[in-house]
């Protein structure tokens, strides 16, 4: 099968993504990056870049769920750098 790489884990699958498909100077946008996800993109040489809601940055907010990405703060992201730079958003 031309496009599948069967991996053992997720991580390993991660790794594979980066090194294929990012390269040097690309941005991937997350809610908050796990740490071997964000190893991966920046040892390709991209940027992993957190946009966390604000809900998620204060343990004092007694909101229902904080893990949301701040729409926000991704459209600042979209209209200070090139689009095409921006390959995906996890």
């Amino acid at each position: 099968m031309k496009h599948i790489f069967p991996t053992h884990q997720s991580r390993a699958a991660e790794g594979i993504l980066a090194s294929t498909r990012i390269k040097k100077g690309d941005i991937v946008p997350n809610n908050s990056h796990f740490d071997t996800t964000r190893a991966n993109i920046e040892f390709v040489g991209a940027r992993a870049l957190n946009l966390l809601c604000d809900e998620g940055l204060d343990n004092r907010s007694e909101a229902l769920f904080k893990g949301n990405m701040d729409i926000n703060k991704l459209e600042k992201c979209i209209l200070e750098n090139e689009p095409v730079k921006i390959l995906f958003a996890c």
